[in-house]
């Protein structure tokens, strides 16, 4: 899992996505993971487990679980790893199980 939030370049006083680590976010949230709540998409302001992810500046992340799906035909997934011809290009294909992004637009 990784998460950013938002952050601000010394430099250019911009802001700038920060990666943040999973736990740490879950820390400074009281618990609110974002990749499983459910916010109300009628008038999510008045969530508080959105106000506490605005709080801490949540603006994005993904969760990944590497793994072939379950009740996938094996004849029909691609090879992990191919080499074309000449063997100076290789494809590299991630199969997943999950794949879950979570972000907040302000």
């Amino acid at each position: 899992m990784v998460c950013y939030v938002a952050g601000v370049d010394p430099a250019t006083s911009q802001v700038v996505p920060t990666e943040i680590p999973y736990a740490k976010l879950l820390e400074l949230t009281e618990g609110v993971d974002q990749f499983t709540m459910n916010i109300s998409t009628s008038n999510p302001e008045v969530d508080p487990n959105f106000e506490k992810l605005i709080k801490e500046k949540f603006m994005t992340g993904f969760k990944v679980q590497m793994e072939i799906p379950a009740g996938a035909d094996p004849a029909k997934v691609p090879d992990i790893v191919g080499l074309r011809a000449g063997t100076a290009t290789v494809d590299y294909h991630l199969i997943c199980k999950d794949f879950i992004v979570a972000a907040l637009q302000n």
